[in-house]
């Protein structure tokens, strides 16, 4: 079985997750960003091992008085060895009902090996969230998207209620360009996810803000029966505040890793860009991913 660390393997893959290495600790990290983007909070979960045929879910908690702008999670497995049920925002036990408390991902697991890492980006400004329910069901890839109203997309996640024998996957979780004149991914969050054993509903949920965001992109291809990697940089002095991944191009082709990453400068914090994978279960065809990094200036 071949497996992914703290330094990611091939091509587009080059980037240090911005861990500490501190082993199955029990308490999230949460790391300050620079001066010039201090209101930033980059959260990461305790490496979390994850069970032999059942699902798995972490939650990544924004510090008291900040609010989620994007999240994801980094899962450790083998080729074939884990799909994703959930990445998106979630809403807390506080009085409010917006979705901005921080991140929750779930991952159906086939091996005890496997392991899932859980990241929020967080800050003191509040975000709007916009919401769309979709169905999906019957053995069939389904996709929603929602719209921002106010302001640009900062990050964004969807989520499959289920249960383990219900055989679902999300195969892309991502932001979109509407039809305005411009060109960039700034429009919304769009996301695919399947279901095979009943019909239900997935939600799909954008991050919308305002300020200076640049957006940035990574493409990679996965060769029949072998992972799919991407890894698109923020530009400049930029620092992460979302992300998103995108895989297509073969029948069958779950998301695993879709995280934000630390290149190894001197700051150890997740907050250079963004990266993601998957396993492409085709014999014959292959596949391509798309990375987004959505950036503060």
């Amino acid at each position: 079985m071949e497996t992914r660390g703290s330094i990611v393997h091939g091509s587009s893959f080059r980037r240090v997750l911005g861990l500490v290495s501190v082993g199955l600790t029990t308490v999230a990290l949460s790391f300050a960003a620079s001066t010039a983007h201090a209101d930033l909070r980059y959260v990461r979960t305790p490496t979390k091992a994850l069970p032999d045929g059942d699902h798995g879910s972490a939650k990544a908690t924004c510090p008291s008085g900040t609010h989620v702008l994007g999240g994801g999670q980094y899962v450790f497995s083998g080729l074939n060895d884990a799909t994703l049920d959930t990445s998106t925002p979630f809403d807390g036990d506080d009085r409010g009902r917006a979705p901005d408390d921080g991140w929750k991902s779930t991952v159906r697991s086939f091996s005890a090996s496997n392991t899932l890492t859980v990241f929020a980006v967080c800050a003191g400004s509040e975000p709007s969230y916009a919401k769309e329910v979709i169905h999906v069901g019957g053995l069939q890839s389904f996709t929603g998207r929602t719209t921002c109203q106010r302001g640009r997309v900062m990050g964004g996640g969807a989520r499959l209620p289920v249960s383990f024998d219900d055989d679902a996957w999300l195969e892309s979780s991502s932001p979109f360009d509407g039809n305005d004149a411009d060109a960039q991914p700034d429009n919304g969050w769009t996301a695919t996810g399947g279901v095979g054993e009943r019909n239900l509903d997935m939600t799909v949920t954008a991050i919308c803000g305002s300020g200076t965001l640049k957006y940035s992109a990574d493409r990679g291809t996965a060769p029949a029966m072998s992972f799919g990697e991407a890894a698109a940089d923020c530009p400049g002095e930029s620092r992460i505040v979302g992300g998103g991944t995108e895989a297509i191009g073969v029948a069958f082709h779950p998301i695993t890793i879709s995280s934000p990453y630390d290149d190894g400068d001197p700051n150890n914090k997740p907050d250079d860009g963004w990266q993601g994978e998957f396993d492409n279960y085709s014999s014959s065809d292959p596949g391509l991913i798309t990375a987004f990094a959505i950036c503060k200036v």
